[in-house]
């Protein structure tokens, strides 16, 4: 599995499904499943962010800031801001996560400090932009590439356990 990606999904445990299931109204393996389905959305947004002109460095900047402060609102409507041009908004994710507008906020709220905080990750230790660009696309095809059946659902399934 890709390590950005691995990394996200081992950040779901300790309760975060449970958390995200409360926020959501729905039943852990239903959050479980809408993190599956947001996940790629979310990494192809910030991939294709990260392919345009300068938009690495500023993805990284960005993830940087967010690991110093902690997150936030100005944060989650930057991110909110990159999905929107590039992938579909809060609509489309979610449409990719099968949920209404308003727990696609909540998927976003629980699943953009873990993007974030593995891309910082990335730069603090010493990563590039380039590299930052390669890392994403490969989480991306790593997301896409699994079945739609098994796909995260059963990536998430496998490493946080039957919930």
């Amino acid at each position: 599995m890709n390590g950005l990606l691995q990394q996200v999904v081992a950040s779901l445990d300790g309760g975060a499904i449970e958390q995200l299931a409360g926020r959501m109204g729905v039943s852990p393996a239903q959050a479980q499943g809408a993190a599956a389905g947001a996940l790629p959305s979310l990494l192809d947004a910030l991939g294709q962010r990260a392919n345009t002109a300068g938009g690495a460095q500023g993805l990284q900047a960005l993830a940087e800031q967010f690991a110093s402060v902690g997150g936030g609102s100005q944060t989650s409507s930057l991110l909110a801001g990159i999905l929107a041009q590039h992938g579909g908004g809060m609509t489309g994710l979610a449409a990719d996560a099968g949920v209404s507008g308003e727990q696609a906020g909540h998927l976003l709220a629980t699943l953009e400090p873990l993007l974030m905080n593995a891309i910082a990750q990335h730069g603090a230790q010493g990563g590039t932009a380039q590299g930052l660009q390669q890392m994403l696309a490969a989480a991306t095809q790593h997301a896409q590439a699994l079945p739609s059946g098994a796909g995260l659902g059963g990536m998430l399934g496998s490493l946080l356990g039957k919930r």
